[in-house]
């Protein structure tokens, strides 16, 4: 929490509405710009930050969980979220780790695996707080770079409320999916990625066991998604994606020659001419809403 508020810059800032306000699902009705969604769960304070589109609603939600030792802000905006929230017209919670950390399983990561923390749990509650007084759709997008890519796949593997999972540098952790309903998963990961390697290990010793190899949670995922034949393969400047069909789209991409960049980001800027150069909007809009679209959710 102190993080995060000394990451915020400000001492008073704006705060995220502990109660719905009045017509929530109006244009106006919720913060303009950044709020702070101050949160206390299993007995600790515990902090994210919320953005409102100028839109009315109902609205998707989409939880973006930062790296490593990194914090939400930098996070919203290193993607490219915050702008890319606006202009989709969704709500975006970007939660503050466990001393920086999350607890993904398998041992990683930090301080949030050894202590156990319970990281799954409370995306569960800061979600939950925003849906409530945000006017959501009941569709929510867990996205997030390495450790936070790990607690996103844990997230929803443990828990029924994620709809999709748009991944960058870092996969599945558990041994298995036990939620058994298939949602769209898009994965990207660089072949130089030396913090999270391809093939599983880790070159930074971050004290807590060793991240698994991509295989395994593509496998994890090819079973939940029940995926048959064999995949298309798209191939893009320095993106090779595979694509299989089953009951929900499943999209893994190797980035040649990259590390642990966002894709779409400014130091890998997004081709306009392929959605799947970007994570961000590029990706939302032509894997995870169209299934969406093609599933409607029931009535929140």
């Amino acid at each position: 929490m102190t993080l995060l508020l000394f990451a915020l810059g400000c001492q008073n800032p704006t705060l995220w509405p502990e109660s719905p306000p009045a017509s929530p699902c109006a244009t106006d009705a919720l913060p303009a710009g950044e709020s702070l969604l101050r949160l206390a769960h299993a007995g600790k304070q515990r902090a994210g930050l919320v953005w409102a589109p100028r839109a009315a609603g109902p609205r998707d939600l989409v939880v973006n969980l930062h790296e490593h030792r990194s914090e939400p802000r930098r996070q919203a905006h290193y993607s490219g979220w915050v702008a890319a929230a606006e202009a989709l017209g969704v709500l975006l919670l970007a939660p503050d780790g466990s001393s920086s950390t999350w607890n993904a399983g398998g041992g990683c990561c930090g301080k949030a695996a050894e202590k156990d923390a319970k990281d799954a749990e409370f995306l569960e509650f800061a979600a939950e707080r925003v849906a409530t007084t945000g006017c959501a759709s009941g569709r929510v997008l867990a996205t997030g770079i390495g450790n936070g890519a790990m607690m996103a796949h844990r997230w929803a593997c443990t828990s029924d409320t994620v709809d999709a999972v748009i991944s960058v540098g870092g996969a599945l952790q558990l041994d298995d999916c036990p939620i058994a309903r298939p949602i769209p998963v898009v994965h990207y990961h660089g072949d130089q990625d030396q913090l999270y390697p391809l093939g599983g290990g880790n070159a930074f010793d971050h004290g807590q066991g060793s991240p698994r190899p991509e295989a395994d949670a593509l496998a994890a995922w090819k079973v939940r998604n029940r995926v048959h034949g064999e995949p298309v393969r798209h191939e893009q400047g320095a993106l090779r994606c595979d694509r299989w069909t089953g009951d929900a789209p499943l999209v893994w991409c190797t980035v040649v020659g990259m590390a642990d960049l966002w894709p779409g980001a400014a130091g890998w800027p997004a081709d306009p001419s392929d959605p799947l150069s970007d994570a961000t909007q590029g990706a939302f809009t032509s894997v995870v809403r169209p299934y969406w679209d093609a599933h409607p959710s029931p009535t929140p």
